[in-house]
């Protein structure tokens, strides 16, 4: 007599296995390039505020110090805030960090995204253009955002490279760097479409509250400055990036992106600096304390976070498909 055993009606559970191993940033192998940099950091702080503050009231010396702060701060606010829109492009596009948590970026994202866009437009008028009052424009949000979002992806591939020459994100190929060389043609052609645009519609308008800001910036030393602007932050780097092979070598993509960063800086400078040099752009030590006064601490902040969590989601559920990727 035969014994049938009874059908199993148990669910099969189906495990993913991680596809690769979490990878680690160890801080602990650059804890003297870490005091290097909070040091010098503290130092630039200590020097700029004390030969700001020391000066009398109302001098050139605290309005210089002043003008150095903002243009130090707008510089390195606007990259993170184009590593920021970079994040939320990831996560708003179906690229999250696995099931539940990816569902809640994306419904995130699609409000962040308002809200960055808003936030962007409101800083910019408030924070860089406020000193002359009477001048508007509708572009300027969008120019703004467009030399950040340039800006952080060079950011971005420059963070990549480092990574990759120290030993991780070993699966980090070709591909990946043409997507992101991509991305910096791109933005770096949004860039100049906005500024010509904007600069197009203010000359045809001939409107004296509007022409005012860019005659200062057209005027003596600054002309030589803005015009090395438009040859260096569009058309150099829209010439390297145009070829595929440009776009697909770590080193030559890193240089284009330090290439970026430089003229991002100019940028910033003849927005903020003809303010206080009208005549024409002045050499000041302020400026490069500034910058190192924010930069260091930056980069202090941002290598001990980095090395809180893994440097990819090894359970994300595309990250087999980024693995594989092809142009």
């Amino acid at each position: 007599m035969k014994v049938i055993k009874p059908f199993s009606l148990k669910p099969t559970v189906l495990v993913q296995e991680p596809i690769l191993k979490a990878e680690w940033f160890r801080e602990r192998n650059l804890s003297r390039v870490l005091l290097l940099l909070l040091g010098v950091g503290v130092a630039s702080l200590l020097a700029a505020l004390s030969s700001g503050f020391l000066a009398p009231p109302g001098s050139e010396l605290r309005r210089q110090l002043a003008f150095s702060c903002l243009f130090a701060f707008i510089y390195f606010f606007t990259i993170l805030i184009g590593c920021l829109f970079w994040i939320i492009v990831h996560h708003s596009t179906d690229s999250g960090w696995g099931i539940l948590v990816r569902r809640q970026m994306e419904n995130l994202a699609a409000l962040c995204i308002v809200l960055f866009a808003v936030c962007t437009t409101l800083a910019s008028f408030d924070w860089i253009s406020s000193p002359d009052y009477r001048w508007g424009s509708t572009m300027w949000g969008v120019y703004i955002f467009s030399g950040a979002a340039g800006a952080g992806i060079a950011m971005i591939i420059l963070v990549v490279q480092g990574l990759k020459n120290a030993g991780y994100l070993l699966r980090v190929n070709q591909e990946h760097y043409q997507i992101m060389g991509k991305l910096l043609l791109t933005f770096t052609i949004f860039w100049a479409y906005i500024g010509f645009a904007q600069y197009m519609l203010i000359w045809y308008g001939n409107i004296p509250e509007e022409t005012d800001w860019f005659l200062k910036r057209n005027i003596e030393s600054w002309n030589v400055l803005s015009t090395a602007l438009v040859v260096g932050r569009f058309f150099i780097p829209f010439l390297c990036l145009l070829f595929q092979f440009t776009k697909r070598d770590p080193k030559f993509l890193g240089f284009i992106s330090y290439w970026v960063l430089g003229f991002h800086l100019l940028d910033i400078y003849v927005i903020i600096l003809p303010f206080l040099h009208p005549a024409g752009f002045q050499i000041r030590a302020l400026n490069v304390l500034c910058l190192f006064a924010i930069g260091c601490p930056l980069a202090v902040l941002f290598l001990r976070g980095l090395s809180q969590v893994s440097l990819f989601p090894p359970r994300d559920p595309r990250l087999l498909e980024s693995v594989r990727l092809s142009n």
